[in-house]
């Protein structure tokens, strides 16, 4: 082995180590959709998936997605679900200090970006639509953490179970 294997090699297991709070991000990101949309009367299902390791190009390790049990056909609760997962992020990292005007602040800016399916879904979006989905996900912030979490650990135990 050459020092670039070795580098290489502890790159590999350095993803592997930082798997499960990648695992979580991604989760409260998706279950702070799946909990706006409920907050409007759209039921629907939490998808979580390992990414290839091939997958350098993404941050997270894991991919996520939110599938409403219907057509999203009212323009401004679309808006607030597809904004709702970049709220649960920054809740996420910066707790009570997380704010609307920072966030919409950071996304027209291009700091911070909607994935390509939040952003087509979130249209023209100005601060209060921000706003209203932070404090939507705010109040539905403990059930967030709670889904997220299970739904993580659940996936954990499985990969743990058939991996040995």
């Amino acid at each position: 082995m050459n020092d670039e294997d070795d580098i290489s090699e502890a790159m590999r297991q350095a993803k592997r180590l930082d798997r499960w709070p990648s695992l979580y991000r991604v989760a409260i990101h998706e279950y702070a959709h799946f909990h706006v949309a409920r907050e409007f009367g759209i039921a629907g299902r939490v998808y979580l998936a390992p990414r290839d390791e091939g997958d350098a190009i993404y941050v997270e390790l894991f991919a996520g997605r939110f599938v409403p049990n219907c057509s999203l056909i009212d323009c401004h609760a679309t808006q607030i679900i597809a904004l709702a997962g970049k709220c649960g992020d920054r809740i996420l990292e910066f707790k009570d200090l997380a704010s609307a005007r920072q966030i919409y602040a950071d996304l027209y800016s291009g700091e911070m970006k909607l994935s390509d399916g939040d952003e087509a879904l979130a249209g023209e979006y100005y601060e209060h639509h921000v706003s209203e989905a932070l404090a939507i996900v705010r109040l539905h912030w403990p059930v967030i953490v709670r889904d997220a979490s299970i739904h993580a650990a659940e996936m954990k135990r499985h990969e743990t179970e058939t991996t040995g």
